[in-house]
């Protein structure tokens, strides 16, 4: 069981990294492991082809086999592709950042993300157990999850207090997580560093699946008026192309 561990904690880590190559250095200091132990591993997974081996200066990058298993039939890879191109048009036509989230377990899990700016800078994290309340994304997520998941959420951080102001108690948060989901959407008042920034999210919902959240924020010096509507355009293009892929695929 340790050594499968081990094995994700460096799929992970490579992946992240995206087609950017890593070394076992790199690898066995960012995961916590003994060097020989991490070239061993990432050899076996070399050997069937979830990495490959750009050279021995360069070290690893992901291999095909990541990418084929990717492509098999799952909802969230549906919704990956379903929002993808959707997405990138709503970012380059704003000048946004956007990306599309879902929730599992405790986790919000980004499946796709998309910056105009190609210097702005995504970090790459397989799952995001915090920021919900922050978050665009991360309050509609809130909203859909359910109650067990809910519960877990809160009882790991607490009630917001300043990162969402209006909520003093648990029931202003169901209050507020309840008007979330009469509408489908969130907007509110959030800092990035220094600077005012407008957050949205908006709930794409296609029966029977995990609900997935697309959002976006906007320094808050800048006309936003349009954004709540073209976020809610986007999410029934993302879930009319999720419902064609899911019978099609």
């Amino acid at each position: 069981m340790k050594s499968l561990l081990k094995s994700l904690d460096i799929l992970e880590f490579v992946l992240n990294n995206e087609d950017k190559p890593v070394t076992p250095a790199a690898v066995a200091e960012a995961c916590g492991l003994n060097p020989a132990t991490c070239t061993r591993i990432l050899g076996e997974l070399t050997r069937r082809d979830y990495l490959r081996k750009i050279s021995r200066h360069d070290g690893y990058a992901p291999g095909p086999v990541i990418y084929a298993l990717a492509d098999r039939r799952s909802f969230y890879g549906c919704a990956a592709h379903a929002a993808s191109e959707i997405l990138k048009e709503l970012a380059i036509r704003f000048d946004l950042q956007v990306n599309i989230s879902v929730l599992h377990e405790t986790k919000r899990y980004i499946l796709y993300h998309y910056a105009a700016d190609r210097e702005y800078p995504i970090t790459r994290k397989t799952a995001h157990p915090d920021h919900f309340y922050i978050q665009g994304t991360g309050r509609i997520l809130l909203a859909y999850a359910d109650r067990a998941a809910l519960d877990r959420i809160i009882a790991r951080m607490g009630l917001p207090g300043k990162l969402w102001p209006e909520v003093r108690s648990r029931r202003d948060l169901d209050l507020h997580l309840a008007r979330i989901r009469k509408t489908g959407q969130t907007s509110f008042m959030a800092m990035n560093g220094e600077i005012p920034n407008r957050i949205f999210g908006t709930a794409v919902i296609v029966p029977g699946k995990p609900a997935c959240a697309i959002g976006t924020r906007i320094n808050a010096n800048r006309d936003s008026s349009e954004i709540p509507t073209a976020l809610r355009k986007a999410a029934e293009l993302i879930r009319n192309n999720i419902l064609m892929q899911l019978q099609s695929y």
